[in-house]
């Protein structure tokens, strides 16, 4: 079984801790005040990240962010308290700011919740572990109750590997990866050692993710007579291994190879 290695301090004491990764993703730390948790190989996301990075977001930024699919899921995740409990009352509501100087007029709270789901994204996307320092910090009780199922959404639109890019002009363009420049090798006029299978075919799945992150994620990219799939559709049936993932797999690596 995987393990995390945790630091916990206590009194200027350091101890180390292999934690053992529990199955779905998640693992929940629970310790007493005064005793100082870090996971040095994840990602740290907390109160203290989250609320500068949402600060030093543009409006170009923002609506790139707010309108993609992945967010808006997530932030429904978080703040849809009708669907949950038909209280009727949408305070935040389900849809994000149109703005980001309305994000920054609402409470911290929000203001955080939008920075968990920007900074842990863009980690989970890079195939990075994140660790959320307290995430329940300036919340409301009503969406403490919910942030465990927004984490869910996330893990399940974004985990296992995968790389953000910038969006290039013409993103439907595909190039397989350049060989690395250097000397030749006498090795290069033996006979060349056939790949593993499984290797190649990880490299595969991990490039065309990065590809389709190049898209937005609302982009509509494929279908067939009855469905349409977009970027962040293709890219969870691909986590998900699904049959329409390996179809997707399949199609990029023969355009990018020219074998079609």
């Amino acid at each position: 079984m995987e393990t995390v290695e945790v630091h916990t301090k206590v009194c200027g004491k350091t101890t180390v801790h292999n934690i053992e990764a529990k199955p779905g993703g998640f693992t929940l730390l629970v310790h007493s005040q005064g005793i100082r948790v870090d996971v040095p190989s994840f990602v740290e996301v907390s109160c203290r990240t989250t609320i500068p990075c949402m600060e030093a977001v543009t409006q170009g930024e923002w609506e790139w962010m707010s309108q993609g699919d992945i967010f808006k899921m997530c932030w429904a995740e978080a703040f849809d308290f009708n669907h949950r409990n038909g209280s009727g009352k949408e305070l935040i509501g389900v849809t994000p700011p149109a703005t980001i100087e309305e994000l920054l007029d609402q409470d911290p709270g929000v203001i955080h919740v939008a920075g968990m789901i920007v900074q842990g994204c863009e980690a989970m996307f890079e195939g990075k572990n994140v660790f959320f320092r307290n995430p329940e910090t300036l919340l409301h009780p009503a969406t403490e109750r919910y942030i465990m199922g927004m984490f869910r959404k996330m893990l399940e639109l974004c985990g296992g590997k995968g790389t953000v890019t910038k969006t290039e002009t013409d993103p439907e363009k595909i190039e397989a990866p350049k060989p690395k420049r250097g000397r030749k090798k006498k090795e290069e006029t033996s006979e060349k050692k056939e790949e593993d299978p499984a290797e190649k075919a990880r490299k595969n799945r991990d490039h065309c993710l990065e590809w389709l992150s190049k898209f937005p994620p609302d982009r509509e990219l494929a279908g067939t007579q009855n469905l349409r799939f977009t970027a962040v559709q293709l890219i969870s049936e691909i986590h998900q291994d699904t049959l329409i993932g390996k179809q997707i797999i399949d199609l990029f690596v023969s355009r990018r190879d020219g074998t079609t």
